[in-house]
């Protein structure tokens, strides 16, 4: 994805690409033990929040899918996604997401869950991207802490005289997914950067590289 944002004073470009399902690319910038884990840990071993399955459940009524159906085969329950003790694992949360692309039949549905996810859905790094000095600083926390920020790809700041791009790159998880998981990473970067900003923006310019884009997908974007 491109697009371009902007900002008071300045001009700045949002770019992310996709690599080809799991390939990584050895520059992307990030902390050693994320790149040890995002290289050589099973999905079963990470841990992830519940946030995001919430977020599928009620994208799911929203089509007229049973929460039922879209937990099948995650080993969770209805009622476990508000209690703060449940402790769920990233193989869960993929499991929720290829039964919501399944049954909803729409690999874009990625879109309609990223515009949800603001920067405090990450937590303590959200907060820390609140109080940053700017908006390199705080997209820096992404760049540096995928996993802890819960996402799955690593997320680069480029910069020149007069543009910003944030390239968004090496999944590394099921090529069904590929699509969908970038889509929710596109559209929640672009909502982080909203909030960070304190409005509304949209890019001039977009581009999506998928392996096999399919047509429906385009015609989404």
């Amino acid at each position: 994805m491109q697009g371009r944002f902007e900002t008071p004073g300045s001009q700045s470009k949002l770019l992310a690409s996709t690599s080809t399902a799991g390939k990584f690319d050895e520059n992307a910038r990030m902390s050693m033990s994320d790149r040890l884990l995002m290289l050589h840990t099973s999905p079963t071993k990470i841990p992830a929040t519940t946030h995001v399955i919430v977020l599928a459940v009620e994208e799911a009524r929203k089509l007229g899918i049973a929460p039922a159906a879209i937990l099948e085969g995650a080993r969770l329950r209805l009622d476990e996604l508000d209690l703060p003790s449940t402790v769920i694992t990233r193989e869960q949360e993929l499991k929720v997401f290829s039964n919501l692309q399944l049954l909803s039949g729409d690999k874009s549905v990625g879109l309609e869950i990223g515009q949800r996810v603001h920067v405090s859905s990450f937590g303590m790094p959200g907060y820390t991207m609140l109080v940053s000095q700017n908006l390199r600083v705080a997209l820096a926390c992404m760049e540096e802490f995928p996993l802890a920020m819960g996402l799955y790809h690593t997320v680069r700041v480029r910069e020149s005289e007069t543009e910003t791009a944030v390239v968004i790159d090496n999944y590394g998880y099921s090529s069904e997914l590929e699509v969908m998981t970038t889509d929710m990473c596109l559209a929640a970067v672009k909502t982080v950067v909203e909030d960070l900003m304190g409005f509304s923006t949209l890019p001039s310019r977009v581009a999506v590289r998928y392996t096999t884009p399919s047509n429906g997908h385009m015609l989404k974007h």
